[in-house]
C-alpha cells in the first residue's frame, strides 16, 4: 500500500511538470529576466527588462504564462516581478 502511494504521488508530480512548456525566446534553457530601472520620477519610472522565454502552464481555465522568478500576487490576470 506505501509503494502505491509513493508512485502515485511521483506520477501526479511528473505530470505536472511536464504540463509545463517553456517557450523560448532567446534561449533554450529557462533562466530568470533582467530587468533593471533606468529612470524615475514622481511620475514615471522607466525600466529595461531583457525576457529569454516563459512558461506556458496549460490550466482548466486556458493557458497561464509565467516566467523563472516572478511571483504570482495572487490575483487573476496579474503577475509581478520583485526588483
Amino acid at each position: 500500500m506505501k509503494n502505491r502511494t509513493i508512485i502515485l504521488v511521483t506520477l501526479i508530480l511528473a505530470g505536472s511538470l511536464c504540463a509545463r512548456d517553456w517557450v523560448e525566446v532567446n534561449s533554450l534553457f529557462p533562466c530568470e529576466p533582467s530587468i533593471s530601472a533606468l529612470s524615475s520620477g514622481q511620475e514615471s519610472v522607466k525600466i529595461f527588462f531583457e525576457l529569454s522565454g516563459y512558461f506556458i502552464d496549460k490550466t482548466d481555465d486556458g493557458n497561464k504564462i509565467t516566467f523563472p522568478g516572478g511571483n504570482s500576487i495572487l490575483e487573476k490576470d496579474h503577475l509581478t516581478y520583485r526588483l
